[in-house]
């Protein structure tokens, strides 16, 4: 494991940019003075160092606010997200916009290093001035990745414009930036090294630039392109996966070997909001806002490998046992009883000293309505039940929220890749090309090893995939990325990709948990398509079983997110996307 010193890779106390400014209006303005600044290695380090903020524009949110918009989540409040859910989507609303200045405020600040960088040149070591300017090339590179995923074609932009100049402005094809980042991520890959020490851990290094563009071509099905990055990374004998699934998302594991690039968090100085938003109602200051669904839950497979609808091991009445250990990692499960000590099935997860016990409804379980506070050994009002912003979904969120913040807001570094997404991603790429090897199987069973903790040939202990079918390694590679990456912002683009959007919102509803799992019939039992998608329609209608929250409608423009209409005015080259 990497040693827990690190760089504070944000702009704490060391402001060099101006304030954000609507990027195409103002982005002349928005960088240090062109007379004086990048003179020394301090400033050029200074300048990439506050680039980093911008090292996924994803994260002016953490990464539930994308999947706020797939089967997965279910939100209780209302955020600019949910016009998704609706079936809203409309050229002035505010996510389009911060979206996109989000994303060139970000190109801007890597564009100024690298257009000014060379003042420094004389007084940097050639390494360090290589590596910093490839850490700026990194940046941008992702940036654009993020821009063209959402809106497609947009203006290709590598030195900061006159006024002039950002008022005429035409969006560029989507393959010639694609292309243009590929090329960039190599060459800065080139000089980037495998890994750093010291106070330098966080910053991007090779493995990061071919994690990225792993990413980006097999999102645009350019799956030798995907194959070749991935294997690199592979290659480099710098990453493994971490041996504990749960501790991953601690703070003991933000500094795994695992871990490629994570947008960097310090106590005290930068924070953000899981363990508020998500955290459970026991928990002073958390407001349970956004939630795991019923959907979720459902698609982890039993321990036999089999999704629940096909395993004979899975029990709608005790759903929590014999299920893929990342369901317990990923989702707080509540108790399975009747209300009496004797009809206790399984406890719910013990967390912060409060043992879960949830449901909607408190009418529904009012037994749940009081709980034994561990702390303090005295019987509390539950308000996981009671209280009046209770989830909506009946489930808590696990993953990424730490007991040590109990309702604070966290610190813990947020993953933005790792190694078992670079293994899914060259398993997937490798079956859509039809080049299924032992290699395809290797990759996939690493991770479903590291779920079980358990070495990968001990076969015996986890559910080993052997088919070489490319249809049945695609169904299984679908449901994997469910278990393995939930909640780390992937769900909303592996849809896109899959061509699922339309058949998610054509679902009419998203589900939360059985209001007492006890009353349900054995066949009580979603069925699970050879996509992963869930579907509850066999009972979820009736009286007191689930609890939802009504979608939209999917329109086949939403593929694509309006450019935003603030820059059309300020641009009028800037086209409009189809459908808007």
């Amino acid at each position: 494991m990497k040693s827990v010193n690190r760089l504070l890779i944000a702009i704490v106390g060391i402001i060099i940019f101006s304030a954000c400014q609507d990027f195409i209006s103002k982005a002349p303005l928005e960088g240090p003075s062109a007379e004086n600044f990048f003179s020394s290695e301090e400033e050029l380090v200074m300048g990439v160092n506050a680039a980093y903020n911008y090292i996924s524009p994803r994260m002016a949110d953490f990464p539930y606010s994308m999947e706020d918009n797939t089967d997965i989540v279910m939100s209780r409040v209302t955020n600019e997200y949910q016009i998704f859910r609706l079936g809203e989507l409309f050229t002035t609303s505010d996510v389009f916009e911060e979206y996109w200045d989000r994303s060139y405020q970000g190109i801007n600040r890597s564009n100024v290093i690298l257009n000014n960088g060379e003042r420094a040149q004389d007084d940097t070591s050639p390494e360090l001035f290589n590596r910093i300017m490839a850490e700026a090339r990194v940046i941008r590179a992702v940036n654009y990745f993020e821009l063209i995923q959402k809106f497609g074609d947009v203006p290709l932009i590598t030195e900061t414009p006159t006024l002039e100049e950002a008022g005429n402005i035409e969006r560029t094809s989507k393959s010639q930036i694609l292309e243009f980042i590929l090329t960039e991520l190599d060459e800065a890959a080139a000089d980037l090294p495998n890994e750093y020490q010291g106070s330098e851990i966080g910053r991007v290094t090779k493995g990061s630039a071919l994690a990225i563009k792993t990413r980006a071509a097999l999102y645009n099905e350019m799956y030798d392109v995907a194959i070749d990055a991935a294997e690199k990374v592979m290659n480099l004998g710098v990453y493994s996966l971490h041996p504990s699934f749960s501790e991953l998302f601690s703070y003991e594991g933000q500094y795994s070997d695992e871990i490629i690039l994570a947008d960097q968090y310090l106590q005290g100085e930068r924070a953000y909001g899981v363990s508020v938003i998500m955290g459970r109602n026991t928990s002073p200051g958390a407001w349970s806002g956004i939630n795991p669904t019923q959907h979720l839950v459902s698609s982890f497979e039993a321990t036999d490998g089999l999704p629940i609808d096909e395993s004979p091991l899975y029990d709608p009445t005790n759903p929590f046992v014999n299920r893929d250990p990342r369901l317990a990692a990923t989702v707080l499960q509540p108790r399975v009883w009747d209300g009496t000590e004797e009809s206790i099935k399984t406890y719910g997860t013990i967390f912060d000293g409060r043992e879960y016990m949830s449901t909607h409804d408190p009418e529904l379980i009012p037994h749940e309505s009081y709980i034994l506070d561990r702390n303090s050994g005295e019987m509390i009002a539950n308000q996981d039940v009671l209280h009046e912003w209770r989830t909506k979904s009946g489930y808590n969120l696990k993953k990424y929220v730490n007991e040590e913040d109990a309702g604070n807001a966290s610190s813990k570094n947020v993953i933005l890749y790792r190694y078992a997404d670079v293994l899914l991603m060259y398993a997937e790429a490798k079956i859509e090309s039809g080049e299924i090897d032992q290699t395809v199987l290797d990759a996939i069973n690493r991770v479903r090893a590291r779920a079980y903790e358990v070495g990968v040939g001990q076969t015996g202990q986890y559910p080993a995939i052997t088919t070489t079918s490319q249809s049945e390694l695609r169904e299984i590679i679908r449901r994997e990325r469910i278990a393995e990456l939930a909640f780390e912002g992937l769900r909303y683009e592996d849809l896109k990709r899959w061509g699922l959007m339309e058949e998610v919102y054509g679902q009419d509803n998203i589900w939360g948990r059985p209001g007492n799992y006890t009353e349900l019939e054995p066949d009580d039992i979603p069925e699970i398509d050879e996509n992963g998608m869930v579907d509850f329609s066999a009972y979820a209608e009736e009286e007191n079983l689930l609890f939802m929250v009504t979608t939209g409608r999917w329109d086949p423009a939403y593929m694509l997110w309006p450019i935003p209409q603030s820059e059309i005015d300020l641009n009028p080259n800037l086209t409009q996307n189809p459908g808007y």
